[in-house]
């Protein structure tokens, strides 16, 4: 007639969280063209120039950013148009260079995915070796 409703124990020890191995990262070539700002910042460029002017005296970049966020988030989409647009022919300019990029680049690509295989491999060769370790 009785349930039994105890409360579970939590142990006071974390559970150990399974290791995450880290993957390395490509290295970023320095001849790459670089991406474009979005419409947000070409916006926070101009109001900077602005706050400094209205503001000589202000040192803190945490304080201009605020301010050119409430105004930006302020801006109706006829006051943002000119970013938006300015963003758009910087976005046109980077993927014709990319395309260039990538097209006298296209030699070395080969090379670049090879790496990630002989990584795999080597992790699976250490795999093999811990799980013979814990057997023997």
């Amino acid at each position: 007639m009785f349930l039994n409703y105890r409360k579970k124990t939590v142990s006071s020890e974390p559970k150990p969280k399974p290791k995450k191995t880290k993957k390395e990262q490509k290295a970023k070539d320095p001849n790459a063209p670089k991406r474009p700002p979005t419409a947000f910042f070409a916006f926070m460029e101009d109001f900077r120039k602005e706050f400094k002017e209205a503001n000589p005296d202000n040192k803190s970049v945490s304080v201009v950013a605020k301010e050119g966020g409430q105004k930006w988030k302020s801006m109706s989409d006829e006051e943002k148009k000119p970013y938006v647009e300015k963003c758009a022919e910087l976005k046109a300019e980077f993927q014709k260079a990319m395309e260039n990029y990538n097209a006298e680049n296209a030699d070395e690509e080969p090379e670049q995915e090879q790496e990630p295989e002989n990584e795999q491999k080597e992790q699976e060769e250490e795999k093999e070796k811990e799980s013979d370790d814990i057997e023997e």
